[in-house]
C-alpha cells in the first residue's frame, strides 16, 4: 500500500511501514517475528502467484494463436498511443485473457473456512465450528456459471455483460469478501 495513512493520519509508504505503525488499544505493536513472517508470506505469495499466472498465460497464448494476435495488436495500439508508458486501462482484452487464465489455472484451488454459525449449505446442515472447504476449480469450471463450454479458454466471456451478473464466488482466484488476498488489487503493470 503506497501513500496510505493510519487512523491518526500518519502516512506510510509500504506494507512494512504500515505493519510497524499498527498499534492495539494498549499501544502495543505487532510482534517483530509476526512482521517478519507476514513480510515473507507477502513476498513469496506475490512472486509465486504472479509467476504462475504469467506462465499459464504464456501457455494459453501459445495454444491459442488467435488470442495471441489480439493481445499483440492491442498492446501495439496502446504503445502507439502513448510511447512513454503502457497504461493497463488501454488493454481490456489482455485483462480478459488474464482473468480467463486465473479462472482456469488459478493460484489457489481450494479455500477453507470455519463456519461461524449453524447454517445449511445445499441442504446439508453445517454446525458452527465445522471446517468447510470450497473447491475453486470445480466452481471455475461449472457450466452453471460459465456457460456451455466451461473448460474452454474463451477470454471474450470477460467482455460481456454476463460478468457482472455472476455470483461473486464464481470467480474467486484470490478468495473474496473480508478474507480476500492482500495482493488481489494491486497487480504488476499489464497483469
Amino acid at each position: 500500500a503506497r501513500g496510505g495513512a493510519d487512523d491518526d493520519g500518519a502516512s506510510f509508504d509500504g506494507l512494512l511501514e504500515a505493519m510497524l505503525a499498527v498499534r492495539d488499544e494498549d499501544g502495543r505493536g505487532i510482534d517483530t517475528e509476526k512482521i517478519i513472517d507476514e513480510t515473507i508470506t507477502a513476498l513469496f505469495a506475490a512472486h509465486d502467484t504472479t509467476s504462475n499466472t504469467l506462465s499459464w498465460a504464456m501457455y494459453a497464448l501459445s495454444k491459442h494463436r488467435d488470442v495471441q494476435a489480439k493481445v499483440a495488436a492491442e498492446a501495439r495500439a496502446a504503445l502507439a498511443a502513448d510511447h512513454d508508458e503502457l497504461d493497463a486501462s488501454r488493454l481490456p482484452y489482455a485483462r480478459a485473457v488474464i482473468n480467463e487464465v486465473l479462472r482456469l489455472f488459478g493460484p489457489v484451488s481450494m479455500l477453507d473456512r470455519v463456519a461461524a454459525r449453524d447454517t445449511v449449505v445445499c441442504g446439508v446442515r453445517v454446525p458452527a465450528g465445522t471446517a468447510v472447504a470450497m473447491q475453486l476449480d470445480a466452481v471455475a469450471r461449472n457450466a452453471k456459471y460459465w456457460g456451455a463450454q466451461p473448460e474452454a479458454f474463451i477470454p471474450e466471456r470477460w467482455q460481456s455483460d454476463d460478468v457482472r451478473a455472476r455470483h461473486p464466488f464464481a470467480f474467486a482466484p484470490f478468495s473474496a469478501n473480508s478474507r480476500n488476498c492482500i495482493g488481489s488489487r494491486p497487480r504488476p503493470p499489464g497483469v
